[in-house]
C-alpha cells in the first residue's frame, strides 16, 4: 500500500500525514454553509448523540458493577 502512496517516496507520504493531521478539528465551513433549519437539525442530532453516548457509558459502568457483584457471590457459594 506504500508504493501506492507518492509512489512509494517515504518523506512525501510523511508530508501528506503532516499536513492531514494539521487539518484535524479545523471547520471545512460546510456545516456553516447549510441553512438554518438544516443546521438546527444538526445541532439537535449531535446533543442526542451526546446524551446517548452518556447513557452508554453509564450502562457499561452497571454492567461491570454488576459482574463484579455476581462474580464475587458465585466465587464465594462455589467452595466444594
Amino acid at each position: 500500500m506504500k508504493q501506492l502512496l507518492a509512489g512509494g517516496n517515504p518523506a512525501l507520504v510523511a508530508a501528506m500525514q503532516q499536513g492531514l493531521m494539521q487539518m484535524v478539528g479545523q471547520s471545512s465551513g460546510y456545516i456553516e454553509s447549510l441553512p438554518a433549519p438544516v443546521r438546527t437539525r444538526i445541532d439537535y442530532l449531535e446533543q442526542l448523540q451526546e446524551d446517548y453516548d452518556k447513557a452508554q457509558e453509564q450502562f457499561e459502568e452497571e454492567v461491570k458493577a454488576l459482574e463484579a457483584k455476581f462474580k464475587k457471590l458465585y466465587g464465594e457459594q462455589r467452595t466444594y
